[in-house]
């Protein structure tokens, strides 16, 4: 014999098999509110019934996953280089790209401020016309042309042997006939390309990883 359940849950209304009867009590004494997410319905002098909430949060129509995320970096990158470069990372950039240029401008500008401090200094009445005008126009603001003058000597000759230097260490790491030791050097050939000498060394760097069959 089956067990016979000691909590009799009665129906709520009429009988599937028979129509024709009442509801059953518990339908308007004991649970009149709101059961299973049903709603009640609305009286004919009532507005009809409304939702349990104003507003409904859902999910996506659609879960990309990783491509929305490919896709969102893709046009992330067509926006940064559709942008112009930002004041300091475009000066930085020039002042790669005219490495030599610029150092020799400087180191130059520094011979000339020098120059015109010492005679002014030196030999002041032997000086010709026009640099004693110069003079006369410079004034008591000689001792900072001599000043800025060393300075620029001193920063542009050190950039302009720089560059030298490591024009000749790239050189001489690009060159190697050997992968593993183009690979083990990879990395200072990249610091050297990318931060410090000018764009026409990157094509030499890549056309090397190319000989080598090297990704990435």
């Amino acid at each position: 014999m089956g067990g016979r359940t000691l909590d009799e849950n009665l129906a709520h209304v009429a009988h599937v098999e028979q129509a024709n009867g009442p509801a059953d009590r518990e339908m308007f004494l004991d649970d009149p509110g709101v059961l299973e997410r049903h709603l009640p319905s609305g009286e004919f002098e009532e507005p009809r019934a409304g939702g349990a909430m104003r507003r409904v949060q859902r999910r996506p129509q659609r879960h990309d996953g990783p491509q929305r995320e490919w896709r969102m970096k893709g046009l992330r990158s067509e926006q940064s280089l559709s942008r112009p470069p930002t004041s300091p990372a475009a000066t930085m950039g020039l002042f790669r790209e005219l490495r030599y240029e610029l150092s020799a401008l400087i180191f130059a500008l520094g011979i000339l401020g020098t120059v015109f401090s010492l005679t002014q200094y030196l030999i002041p009445t032997q000086s010709p016309t026009w640099l004693q005008s110069i003079h006369v126009a410079v004034g008591q603001y000689v001792i900072w042309e001599a000043f800025f003058g060393f300075l620029a000597v001193l920063a542009g000759g050190f950039y302009f042997v720089d560059t030298i230097r490591k024009e000749r260490e790239f050189d001489r790491l690009i060159s190697t006939p050997s992968k593993e030791v183009f690979v083990k050097n990879m990395k200072r050939i990249e610091e050297l390309t990318y931060d410090h000498l000018p764009s026409a060394y990157e094509h030499r760097f890549l056309e090397k990883k190319r000989e080598f069959r090297i990704r990435g």
